[in-house]
Order: structure tokens, then sequence, then C-alpha cells
């Protein structure tokens, strides 16, 4: 009887057991989430971009997403050779072409399309005169009076001609043209322009775009013979200084520019501290470091070796980093204006470089002179990991 009681516990068991096996719950399969899914969950959506762009033009792209994924980021060119992206986002346009930005964050995607078109070629300024008021000097250019279009005021303590254009009533009082000189001390007056001659002789010196007003004149710094390739650099460099006597000396173009476009009986007055109303221009500099020294970098003569020059940069190489390590823009990096001079620490830097992300970025480096041109240097970083980089070493 005992064993029976036992061998019924024993089939009691099994069956209950059965019984909770058969109503075991099983777990679902796992759910892939969409594209879309996880973009929402990221708040991963388009930002600021560029639908056209210029070769040689560069803008940083944005997208939207929550902080906890932005390091998820990545960006793709379906063709560097229309546009190059880094991974900053930052679009350089390199050929006409049409292409696609992408950005990605695990399977969500973002597509930006973008026309390259051709840049059109910009020619050089050769001036460093401050222009203003346009448009009131276009308006008296299409007038039909007999009335000078300029009169002339010559600033004997800012160094500085500015020329003014007249108002509704006739009175030059709008500035529209500021150009730095050195002038003579004493020679404060009221005259008018009565002649000029393109080359003006002296038993020193010879002078190019001479204007007279009169005893005076408006003309180039001095040249040692009637040639453009014959400036004296250190009587140029007095630009922007008071001298003992003299002549009003400008740059040459300044001195053309008068030469060209101030009528005879043009009103010149010469005034000390009158207070320039827009400015004075930064006069250029010549030194051993220049391209040339006998000439002036604002002459439109042929074979003027500063024709097709512009600010330029040194230091600025590519770089490896590895993750975690630091980066200064500015270390080492030096800017030189037209001229040749040294202008280190005032220069522009464009881009991040976030060294605690493995990728590629983009620095760029500008700097416009006096001259109002502007050079440029791109700089690549690259982070990578201490693997990458010994291999890289290696």
């Amino acid at each position: 009887m005992r064993k029976l009681r036992c061998f019924a516990a024993v089939i009691l068991a099994v069956l209950t057991l059965s019984q909770l096996c058969a109503c075991r719950v099983s777990p679902p399969d796992p759910v892939e989430l969409s594209s879309a899914d996880e973009a929402s969950a990221m708040g991963f959506a388009a930002g600021d971009c560029l639908s056209e762009m210029t070769v040689g033009e560069y803008a940083f792209f944005e997208v939207k997403i929550k902080i906890d994924y932005e390091y998820a980021v990545r960006w793709e060119s379906s063709d560097p050779k229309v546009a190059t992206v880094d991974s900053n986002g930052r679009v350089d346009a390199v050929a006409p072409g049409q292409v696609t930005i992408s950005a990605k964050a695990m399977k969500a995607q973002i597509d930006y399309q973008v026309t390259v078109n051709k840049a059109k070629a910009q020619p050089l300024s050769d001036t460093t005169a401050i222009t203003a008021n346009e448009s009131s000097l276009e308006q008296n250019k299409i007038g039909s009076n007999d009335r000078n279009l300029y009169a002339l005021l010559v600033d004997t303590t800012a160094c500085c001609v500015t020329a003014y254009t007249y108002n509704v009533n006739g009175i030059y009082n709008i500035p529209v043209r500021a150009m730095v000189c050195s002038v003579g001390k004493g020679t404060e007056g009221t005259y008018n322009i009565d002649s000029r001659d393109h080359w003006r002789y002296t038993d020193k010196y010879n002078y190019q775009y001479a204007t007279k007003f009169g005893e005076l004149y408006f003309c180039s710094a001095p040249y040692s013979a009637d040639d453009s390739s014959a400036l004296v650099a250190d009587e140029y460099n007095k630009l922007g200084t008071v001298r003992k006597s003299g002549d009003v000396w400008l740059s040459c173009v300044d001195a053309k520019w008068i030469y060209d476009n101030c009528n005879d009986s043009t009103l010149v007055k010469v005034a000390n501290d009158t207070k320039s109303p827009l400015g004075v221009p930064k006069p250029l500099i010549l030194t051993d470091n220049s391209k040339s020294k006998t000439w002036d970098p604002t002459d439109s003569a042929e074979g003027n070796p500063y024709s097709k020059l512009k600010p330029y940069f040194e230091g600025a190489s590519d770089m490896v980093l590895t993750v975690g390590g630091t980066f200064d823009a500015y270390d080492g990096v030096t800017a030189f204006d037209t001229c040749g001079n040294t202008v280190t620490g005032k220069f522009k830097v464009d881009g991040n470089v976030p060294c605690d992300k493995v990728g590629k970025y983009i620095v760029t480096y500008t700097y416009t002179d006096s001259l109002k041109r502007t050079g440029r240097a791109d700089r690549v970083i690259k982070v990578v990991t201490e693997e990458e980089f010994t291999e890289n070493q290696g």
C-alpha cells in the first residue's frame, strides 16, 4: 500500500510539471527599429545647409540631434571630386557639378542635394583707399550740371586726402574716398587744380601722376628715374607721415585716381587736424622681405611683381593627432601681407577640431591686408587612435 502511494505521488508530480511547462510564456522575437524610428528617437533632423555653392566656397552643414547622439553623426559626399565634407559637416566646393552630402546616424540618413557652380574670377584690388557713399556719387555722375564732381581735403595731421562730392544743395560734404598720404608742413591753404603731367621731373627725383594745385603737387612717391621699376623704397615708406616740406605724396594708384578724376579748377583745401571722416587707410610698407623694393605695389604698369600676389601663410601644414591630444590653431602659424610683412596673430581661423573624436577636420586661415587682398590656407587635421598613429609613424 505504501508503495502504491509513493507511485501515485510521482505520477501527480509529473502531471503537474507537464501542465506548468504547457503554460510557459515564451518571450517575443526582437523587433528591429526602422531608420525613421531611430531618427525620431535621436531627434535626428535636417539643419542649416546650402543648395548652391561656388567653387572655392565652404560652408558648415548642420543636423539637429540630441546631445547624447552627437558623436554618432557621420558625414559623406557622393562625389568628393565635386565637393568634400569633413567630420564636422564642413562642405568644400571643389568643381562644378551635382553632389549629395549625407549625414548618417546609426541607420538614419539625411541627404542634402547641392549644386556647385563655377566661380567667377575676381581681380585683385590694387588700392588701400577707403570708399563710401557710392550711390550719391553715381547720382552726381548722372547729373547734367557743369559742377566739378569732387573737392579734395588734405589733412596734414592725419596724413589723409579725402575726396568729397556734393549734396543736393551743391555743398561738398559727402565723403567718397580716403587716401593715405605723406604731406609737408606749412602747406595749409585753399587752392585749385590747374594742370597735370604723367611724369614730373626734378633735380633729385621723378614722380608719377603729378597733379598741380598752387605751387604743390599730388603725386606718387619718388622714383630715381622715369621708370615704374625705379621706386625709392625709403621715400615710399614715408606714406602716412608728415615731412618737413614738399608735395603731397600718395601711392601710385591714388595719385593716378586724382590725375584721372579731378578736373582742372577742382577745389583743394589743405588743413590741420580735420578728423578725416572715413578714417585713414593703413600705408603699405616695403621691407627686405618684400617681393621688390623698387616697385609701388599699387602700380598698374606691366611687369609689376605685385600684380598677382596676395597674403600667404607659413606653418599651416597638415597634422595627425591622437585622440585625447591638444590642438592650437595659432601655434607655429604666421601670416604675411602682399608686401611680405609679418602679421602673426592678426588672421582669422575658421573650423573646429574636437580632439576627443576620431575624424578628419579642415581648418581655414584667412587674412585680408590693407590692399584688400585676401590670402587663404586650408589645413587638414586628422584625429586618429593611438594604434593608427603608431602605424602611420611606422
